[in-house]
């Protein structure tokens, strides 16, 4: 009779090894959290690389949206809202921000295929230093 195979992952301990201690997570922990600093600070720079306004283009832009936007819903197509213009900023800004980070998120996977063959690497990070 064939029996089923067992879970590796649970059964194996030289897949994983023994627990962790303290110590261990506290280090991975420190060398995640500077592995995500010095990609944040790669990104920054590859994003920015050939812009005049450098990083100051990503608070011009969505202010100028709100100002456009502005001026046609109070002016051109008038709305009925108080305080329209602080209505807008108030969805555009969370707007701009989760569709950025979405586009950006799902490109950085892909983008960075050759970080992801590596071992070790833990892949969930990309996401977060797009964002």
């Amino acid at each position: 009779m064939i029996e089923p195979a067992n879970d590796l992952a649970v059964t194996d301990p030289g897949l994983y090894g023994p627990p962790a201690s303290k110590m261990d997570l506290r280090a991975i922990a420190i060398h995640q959290r500077d592995l995500l600093i010095e990609l944040v600070n790669r990104d920054l720079k590859l994003r920015y690389r050939r812009s005049y306004l450098g990083i100051l283009w990503s608070l011009i832009n969505p202010l100028l949206q709100l100002l456009v936007l502005g001026i046609v819903f109070s002016f051109i197509l008038p709305l009925d809202i108080e305080q329209y213009p602080l209505f807008l900023f108030v969805g555009l800004l969370p707007w701009i921000w989760f569709q950025s980070s979405l586009m950006a998120g799902t490109g950085s996977i892909v983008d960075n295929r050759d970080l992801i063959r590596r071992p070790g690497f833990m892949s969930s990070i990309l996401p977060v230093v797009s964002v």
